[in-house]
């Protein structure tokens, strides 16, 4: 997102209306199955500097049964991820 960070007051009080969307939801923790599908995501694959959080993300997701959006392309890379791809 081509600017300078916010500051911490700025970032949280987007955090809350991104909390406060009826389509948001909260994942618990790592389970069994995020697991499985988190070592799916990495194994075999070059590093990146997003790999391991955005691999955890979307085991996360997958696991929970859930879709996920983001303006962060390289969940494209995630085959059995339901992603959405906010473009700027």
């Amino acid at each position: 997102m081509d600017h300078a960070p916010v500051i911490p007051e700025d970032a949280l009080a987007a955090w809350d209306t991104i909390e406060g969307d009826e389509r948001t939801y909260l994942i618990e923790g790592p389970t069994k199955a995020s697991e499985v599908f988190f070592r799916k995501n990495v194994v075999r694959r070059t590093p990146t500097p997003n790999l391991w959080t955005n691999a955890l993300l979307a085991a996360l997701a997958v696991a929970g049964g859930h879709s996920l959006t983001s303006f962060d392309g390289g969940f494209r890379s995630f085959s059995n991820l339901e992603f959405e791809w906010l473009k700027q």
